[in-house]
């Protein structure tokens, strides 16, 4: 499992997508080494971020629109590249920074599929 997820990591270069770093079999567990995204993982961020009444507000809507529009071109740089990811949340979705300026980029890729792979075993719509 671990090295079918660093194999597919490891073919994607994209500001949205966490980059491999490497990975160690020696070792029990077995490891994956990720770019180091000091932010957190989105659904943390988006929970710390949760206004306590009314009128407080601790995110603007158009930070959320920025994070969407991350998953979003990440998501599609992958469907570009024939992968689908098979496993979006908030979880999956890591931050470079908790403050203005961040980037959500998208990590673990245990699910992620060649959506071609046994393309030539469809058949054809005309």
């Amino acid at each position: 499992m671990v090295k079918n997820t660093a194999n597919t990591s490891s073919k994607f270069r994209h500001e949205n997508i966490c980059e491999l770093m490497g990975v160690c079999f020696d070792a029990t567990p077995r490891l994956i080494i990720l770019e180091l995204l000091a932010g957190g993982d989105l659904k943390s961020f988006l929970r710390e971020s949760r206004p306590r009444n009314t009128s407080d507000q601790r995110i603007q809507m158009v930070d959320l629109l920025d994070m969407a529009h991350d998953v979003a071109k990440g998501c599609k740089f992958l469907a570009d590249n024939r992968f689908i990811h098979r496993d979006i949340a908030a979880r999956n979705c890591l931050l470079t920074k908790k403050e203005t300026g961040r980037i959500v980029k998208i990590a673990d890729f245990g699910m992620a599929r060649d959506i071609y792979r046994f393309a030539r075993l469809l058949s054809k719509r005309w």
